[in-house]
């Protein structure tokens, strides 16, 4: 751990710093020395924790999508209970750290290099809802089919891209239903769907 004055800096002390400069200046725009003085240390400090300033970004995504757990929390959880539970805690992710999603948005488009570990995380959260999934379908790993990961890429990327798009853009005010309620309409819209797309005999 860093210190500053006597006081210990942790390493998500350090990670919070540079989620504000990133918010503030973008990837391109932050500066090392920036996050060092936000966090109140000297960026020679700061490298003990981390590399480079790629280093620390990435860190920064890991840690947040480390909070979302899109496994349910409970085997016995029925189909669409299990999909409302992994909606909100995708929704849950965005809507509790503003700054995050709007460097995720910026820096996807402005830098995908950059941004490449938020696709990584968010396809290792594919692969969580994907499993669920063919437990439920009782289809196996090995059967050669795609539908369940296009399926699971396709309700993360819905949910997740029109969340972030509304926090950004709309505003909590635009929003005509609760969140409890928009997240199951998502649900029994990608449910309506998948009944056209799944084998009857999976169902």
């Amino acid at each position: 751990m860093a210190r500053r004055a006597g006081i210990t800096v942790s390493r998500d002390d350090l990670l919070d710093a540079a989620l504000l400069k990133f918010a503030q200046l973008g990837f391109e725009g932050t500066k090392v020395g920036g996050i060092a003085e936000q966090a109140g240390i000297t960026p020679g400090a700061l490298y003990f924790h981390f590399k480079s300033k790629e280093d620390l970004f990435h860190s920064l995504v890991e840690r947040e999508f480390a909070k979302t757990v899109i496994s349910p929390p409970a085997a016995n959880l029925s189909l669409r209970e299990m999909l409302i539970y992994a909606g909100s805690q995708l929704v849950d992710m965005f809507r509790s750290n503003p700054p995050f999603t709007k460097i995720i948005f910026i820096e996807g488009i402005k830098n995908p290099q950059i941004a490449a570990p938020f696709y990584r995380q968010l396809l290792r959260q594919t692969g969580i809802l994907e499993a669920e999934l063919r437990r439920h379908f009782r289809i196996g790993e090995n059967d050669g089919s795609a539908i369940l990961h296009y399926a699971s890429r396709f309700f993360l990327g819905a949910v997740g891209w029109a969340e972030m798009a509304l926090e950004l853009f709309a505003g909590r005010q635009q929003e005509q239903v609760e969140d409890s309620q928009m997240i199951e309409l998502y649900v029994d819209i990608f449910l309506k769907g998948l009944e056209g797309i799944v084998p009857p005999s999976s169902q």
